[in-house]
């Protein structure tokens, strides 16, 4: 567990609480290897482990009746989770498989209740992070009764983007698949197929290999009906 005690160290949920408390943490989790893909945690599953991640990213998704894959969030090195389920005991609310390869640590429900009695820092936390959860669904619910399938992708890319120096286009570094943009957004493939395929045709944008550039923010950013005056992303 000492080969990993720094990535424990820089947890976001670990931050602020000393040395040893983050020890007894570490001595208290199971290490795992899991390849890009592979599920973590499942649907309706009654195992209450609380799962932290640290190194990779994880995917939270869950799956409608049709099949479509819904995304709710991406976390990354850092991150966690799990605690819903590790806090109240019932069942999982969502799935959580690997979005890169990645390492983890498992910690039982019942010791994590346990350190979060013995230590006020971590539940407080804990708590910051339900907070963050809450305003994170409040957002995502009004986006989808407020806005449009194009609307939603739109400020997608542009959360995504960031601006390049000395050039009046913005680049996205490393692009989601259609599939994932499409569930993060809440509509399917072949709408994110379409738009996309418009926008390279209207010269919004342009691929290059994992790359898009962005070649005009201003018509985008209409589009997302965001202020034009914003610059960055």
């Amino acid at each position: 567990m000492q080969d990993h005690l720094e990535q424990f160290k820089a947890l976001q949920l670990c931050a602020g609480l000393d040395e040893p408390t983050i020890c007894q943490i570490a001595r208290h989790c199971r290490i795992e290897h899991h390849h890009s893909g592979s599920q973590i945690i499942t649907r309706d599953d009654v195992a209450g482990d609380f799962v932290l991640i640290l190194a990779g990213s994880v995917r939270v998704y869950d799956s409608t009746e049709s099949g479509r894959e819904i995304t709710y969030a991406e976390i990354p090195s850092g991150g966690h989770v799990g605690q819903l389920a590790a806090v109240d005991g019932g069942p999982r609310s969502a799935n959580v498989a690997a979005a890169t390869n990645c390492v983890i640590a498992r910690l039982s429900s019942q010791n994590f209740r346990k350190l979060l009695r013995q230590s006020p820092e971590l539940a407080f936390g804990l708590l910051l992070d339900f907070a963050a959860i809450i305003r994170q669904a409040d957002t995502r619910i009004t986006e989808l009764c407020t806005t449009g399938a194009v609307e939603r992708l739109c400020r997608k890319l542009l959360e995504r983007a960031n601006p390049c120096p000395h050039s009046g286009h913005w680049i996205i570094e490393d692009v989601p698949t259609q599939q994932l943009l499409a569930s993060d957004i809440g509509s399917t493939r072949e709408t994110v197929a379409k738009t996309m395929a418009a926008f390279k045709h209207d010269g919004l944008l342009r691929r290059a290999g994992r790359k898009i550039y962005i070649d005009d923010v201003k018509k985008l950013q209409l589009l997302a009906r965001i202020s034009p005056n914003i610059t960055a992303a």
